[in-house]
């Protein structure tokens, strides 16, 4: 069975350094040799209503289209 682990937030857009934190969770859980799945949660942050630049179906649609991730890994959004 493999834990579950959610990375929620607006990923207005999603960066660099967010898949950063994505690779670095698995390097991490494969020296402690545990299988995880992670769930990338992109949501709405309502302190950002002004200044976003994509709603959370186009940042899941970012994380899909432009960064390589894991079989263990969805990209979801607060609907799915």
């Amino acid at each position: 069975m493999k834990d579950v682990y959610l990375f929620a937030g607006s990923f207005d857009p999603p960066t660099l350094g967010h898949l950063e934190v994505v690779n670095e969770f698995f390097r991490q859980r494969k020296k402690e040799n545990v299988k995880a799945r992670l769930i990338i949660l992109c949501s709405l942050n309502p302190e950002k209503k002004l200044s976003r630049w994509f709603n959370e179906i186009e940042s899941k649609r970012l994380w899909k289209k432009y960064y390589k991730l894991s079989s263990s890994t969805r990209v979801l959004t607060n609907d799915e």
